[in-house]
């Protein structure tokens, strides 16, 4: 395995834990059967339409090969290099075999990807606060200078005595 292939499958494997996939028992023939399934499903991301196919029937023959705790985590890794939708459009295509497909915590819908949507919902109000605030704090300190200048407390006149 080379240097990028190495970064790749780390990389793979980092957001495949991130997402709740185990790897206990794995062996290295598992892991790099892995790294050539994603290889397969990038190639198929980046595919021209015309090679959609044949790329995908590829992707097939790698995940066939695997053991069947490898393949459901296959199943997971077409959605880390494209999107979630992509993973059962490129699955079926494959012709690859039923596997459990149990939710990513990340996916839409997940428990990871509901607390992101609630806490960006929470940050986008505090933002919208934050900025009301600002807004208001620049209107008051606007009619504080609009009701001295009107007053004559010094607006635009120069010091006495200067």
């Amino acid at each position: 395995m080379n240097k990028d292939e190495r970064h790749n499958l780390q990389r793979v494997v980092r957001w495949l834990k991130n997402n709740g996939i185990s790897f206990a028992g794995w062996t290295a023939g598992d892991m790099e059967q892995l790294l050539c399934a994603t290889v397969r499903a990038q190639e198929y991301v980046r595919a021209a339409p015309d090679r959609a196919e044949d790329v995908a029937l590829a992707f097939g023959r790698v995940v066939r090969q695997m053991r069947p705790p490898v393949q459901a985590v296959a199943y997971h890794v077409v959605a880390q290099v494209s999107d979630w939708s992509q993973r059962d459009v490129l699955w079926q295509l494959a012709g690859c075999p039923d596997v459990e497909r149990q939710r990513c915590e990340w996916e839409p819908g997940g428990v990871g990807w509901r607390g992101l949507q609630r806490f960006l919902a929470v940050r986008a109000r505090a933002q919208a606060d934050a900025l009301e605030e600002r807004c208001a704090a620049a209107e008051a300190a606007a009619a504080a200078a609009e009701t001295a200048k009107l007053d004559g407390d010094g607006g635009d006149q120069p010091p006495e005595g200067g």
